[in-house]
């Protein structure tokens, strides 16, 4: 039977050397384990006697000694070579490369694919950090900038933007337009799909969104992830009104029709406002945007937004603010409309003809059901297809005090029955709730 070469590496020389005896590769390991326990001891020692802080100032002052010599090195070399190694030792000394991850920056070898599945790439470690000065290092230490940005570039400016690192941003895309490779990374995506735009706009980060826009111009504004979702619907669902402000703008040919772009299961940026309760964002798509006007004149205003449904469940902006409890958000939307607009909003259905006031009594949004039936008060007795009225389904939630609110302003609803035969003492007791039974 052949004998499988074991691998081991010489940390002195940083070689990779193959042994075929199984003997020889353990006596090899033990050496290695026996070393390190000693240098673990030698710096035990140090610990514990009065010379460690001796020992460990010697060894700042050598470093940055070492340091301050290989950047002005670095900086002061006219000579591409000679720039080229001071920045890779400045970068190893710095602790930015070792020698695998010098092999990212340059021809890829064995080594660096494999080293890649367990570290990120070292341009995207810059990245996460935002440093400039690590982005000009790493292209100084690299032999072909063209490949490291062609293959790590997309995934260092998604990470920059994500954590909102503007200036670091601004020198890669420099960087990438000069080689030529702009287009093309702005359009690179991550996981799902997602652009930088899109994460920079999801993480919030306004001045990195607009540097983006202006950079990627339409392609990239009006590109969505997997899940259709833009970089204006993200901004919505959480909450950035600061990007919104900054992405739809009227000098941008795009801003109306981004504004107007759903995701794949027709849910819109409104609708993502209203399902969170992001206020601030609300009042600007709906009332900022349309210059608080009801004849709504601007082409940017998310007013229209209002009347669409998601796919599947039918879900209108209204319906899901009063789902979730939304007061405030639903008041914002209802305010914007006119009076007929209201009621239609508010009796927007689901195909079970289960209305604004329903769902909230069904899930215990008192506060939400009494402005509701405040702006329309039909809403209370109005029955779905099943026969269900907002009494049957504040037993249903189990809330004593949206039952009382309903008996109190309808009393016979109390003893009202659904079609199937079924009365509020039923949905009490399939809910639980002993007090409300008694």
């Amino acid at each position: 039977m052949q004998t499988l070469p074991c691998a081991f590496e010489n940390r002195l020389s940083g070689a990779v050397v193959c042994y075929y005896q199984d003997g020889i590769y353990e006596a090899l390991i033990k050496e290695g384990v026996m070393l390190e326990k000693m240098a673990l001891l030698k710096f035990q020692e140090w610990i514990e006697t009065e010379s460690y802080a001796d020992h460990l100032g010697d060894m700042h002052v050598v470093r940055h000694q070492s340091l301050g010599r290989l950047h002005r090195q670095w900086l002061n070399s006219r000579d591409p070579q000679a720039r080229r190694a001071a920045s890779q030792k400045l970068c190893e000394q710095l602790g930015l490369l070792n020698n695998e991850q010098l092999g990212l920056l340059n021809k890829e070898s064995d080594e660096s694919v494999a080293f890649r599945d367990l570290a990120e790439a070292p341009l995207v470690s810059a990245a996460l950090e935002g440093s400039k000065w690590m982005l000009e290092m790493l292209l100084d230490a690299a032999q072909d900038q063209f490949e490291v940005l062609q293959r790590d570039g997309g995934r260092a400016l998604n990470c920059a933007a994500t954590v909102g690192h503007l200036e670091f941003v601004k020198s890669l895309l420099e960087k990438l337009k000069e080689k030529g490779l702009l287009d093309k990374t702005l359009g690179d995506t991550s996981n799902h799909g997602t652009t930088c735009l899109i994460l920079a706009a999801g993480a919030g980060h306004a001045d990195v969104a607009l540097h983006l826009a202006k950079m990627g111009g339409r392609p990239l504004a009006m590109q969505t992830d997997d899940d259709g979702r833009s970089c204006v619907f993200m901004a919505a669902r959480h909450g950035h009104v600061e990007v919104l402000k900054t992405l739809l703008k009227e000098e941008h040919e795009w801003s109306a029709e981004l504004l107007q772009k759903t995701d794949k299961f027709g849910n819109s940026c409104v609708y993502q406002a209203a399902m969170h309760g992001h206020e601030d964002v609300l009042h600007f798509l709906l009332n900022d945007l349309c210059k608080n006007d009801h004849q709504c004149k601007s082409h940017i205003c998310g007013r229209p937004l209002l009347k669409l449904r998601s796919e599947g469940q039918k879900q209108s902006c209204a319906y899901v603010a009063s789902k979730y409890g939304r007061k405030k958000a639903l008041e914002i939307m209802l305010n914007c409309q006119t009076d007929e607009e209201q009621k239609e909003l508010l009796h927007g259905c689901l195909s079970d003809e289960v209305s604004c006031a329903h769902i909230a009594a069904k899930e215990g949004r008192a506060d939400t059901l009494r402005f509701i039936i405040e702006r329309e008060g039909k809403l209370l007795t109005e029955k779905t297809k099943d026969g269900r009225t907002c009494a049957h389904f504040a037993a249903q939630s189990g809330s004593t005090e949206m039952l009382q609110f309903v008996i109190e302003r309808e009393g016979k609803l109390l003893t009202e029955k659904t079609k199937d035969g079924r009365t509020c003492a039923h949905f009490a007791a399939q809910s639980g709730s002993t007090e409300m039974l008694q």
